[in-house]
């Protein structure tokens, strides 16, 4: 795997051993621990280990989707980079703007002043 997905992970003393390979064999990792996390969730809860209600409940599982749904954004733009052509285009049009705008100011303003404000 690439230096990209490799992470420290911290205290694995409550991970069991097959987990871990299971885990480490994964391409999606960070779905199975969102799953993995959302399972401990509904099983503390109904188990009475966590006594919260309903409503907050919902609002963590909508947190927890709402990373869910910011990594997979993340791998679009990971997996589909910007168009070099016209990475290129939009640099050369900025560079002509960065030069051309202060000449067309001070042609257009009768005052300096005014042509360094508007440029």
């Amino acid at each position: 795997t690439s230096d990209a997905n490799r992470f420290e992970i911290i205290q694995l003393e409550g991970m069991e051993i097959e987990r871990l390979e299971f885990l480490q064999n994964s391409k999606d990792r960070c779905e199975i621990i969102l799953h993995w996390i959302q399972r401990l969730i509904v099983k503390s809860r109904s188990e009475g280990t966590i006594t919260v209600e309903a409503p907050l409940l919902a609002m963590v599982f909508q947190q927890l989707s709402r990373g869910s749904v910011n990594i997979d954004d993340a791998r679009k733009i990971r997996e589909f980079p910007f168009p070099f052509p016209y990475a290129q285009m939009m640099t050369g049009m900025l560079l002509i703007h960065w030069v051309m705008t202060p000449f067309l100011m001070a042609s257009l303003c009768d005052d300096w002043c005014w042509a360094g404000v508007l440029t």
